[in-house]
């Protein structure tokens, strides 16, 4: 900051009021390029589409939106707190992300997450939706550790409120963990489909989408989009895992196919 501050000094040496205005706002302007970019500015508008079970028309009704306060997602975000995120690039994290509060991602056109070892959503007032844009390209890859989820609870937790209103998510469970829901003895929690491409597959014993081993398949509803959920192994396509039974299931429209483990 002292080179930034003399630098300015030096247009008032010169003894101009132009001198000291441009010597300002080049220190302030170098001084801001070191900021991180985490948190987008107003003028960053990012749109998304959103998605909603219309229970009169028996169809999703789809609405375009936008935001102009969010965080960029970027390799270090891990703790992911309530609020509006965005992928715009490629972006790997190799730690665990752990959501807390009402958490809303979006995954823009082209652009593809890869938490490759998962994403812990569980119960207690957590939850995440995930919004795709009018492209749909934007992707989602999540891969869970050892008794946890791709997408949900992790050792001995059951799965918190997750949506999918677009976007292609590919979630895959650690053995004994969930696809999508539950992991080792956790149920599957409340999972929403309402649109976009997901395909979710159980580690060992567990359901593609619903419970972790032991776990009950919780609540479970797809209204639109392509779901395709096979299991590994004892585990339900959607439902319970292994020793787990099956929960609610509701599909009111879209694309489904389960597949079943062994027994």
């Amino acid at each position: 900051m002292k080179n930034y501050v003399e630098m300015a000094k030096s247009g008032k040496r010169r003894g101009k009021s132009g001198g000291i205005i441009a010597g300002v706002l080049f220190a302030l302007a170098t001084l801001f390029s070191f900021l991180p970019a985490t948190t987008a500015f107003a003028a960053d508008e990012v749109a998304y589409q959103d998605a909603a079970w219309n229970a009169e028309t028996k169809t999703v009704d789809i609405t375009p939106g936008s935001v102009t306060s969010y965080t960029v997602v970027t390799s270090g975000s891990t703790a992911w707190g309530a609020g509006w995120y965005a992928v715009t690039g490629n972006v790997k994290i190799a730690s665990r992300v752990t959501v807390t509060g009402d958490v809303r991602l979006i995954l823009c056109d082209g652009a593809k997450l890869t938490a490759s070892t998962g994403i812990t959503v569980t119960g207690d007032g957590n939850s995440l939706t995930i919004y795709g844009q009018s492209g749909g390209t934007g992707e989602l890859e999540a891969t869970g550790v050892s008794n946890s989820a791709g997408i949900g609870g992790g050792n001995n937790g059951a799965g918190g409120a997750i949506t999918v209103n677009g976007g292609t998510v590919t979630a895959t469970g650690g053995e004994y963990g969930a696809g999508i829901g539950g992991g080792k003895d956790g149920a599957g929690g409340t999972i929403t489909v309402n649109g976009g491409t997901v395909t979710a597959a159980g580690g060992g014993y567990a359901a593609g989408i619903g419970g972790g081993v032991n776990g009950a398949g919780g609540t479970i509803t797809v209204n639109g989009g392509s779901v395709t959920a096979p299991a590994t192994l004892y585990g339900a396509g959607i439902g319970g895992g292994h020793y787990g039974i099956g929960g609610t299931i509701t599909v009111n429209g879209g694309t489904v196919n389960a597949t079943g483990g062994t027994n």
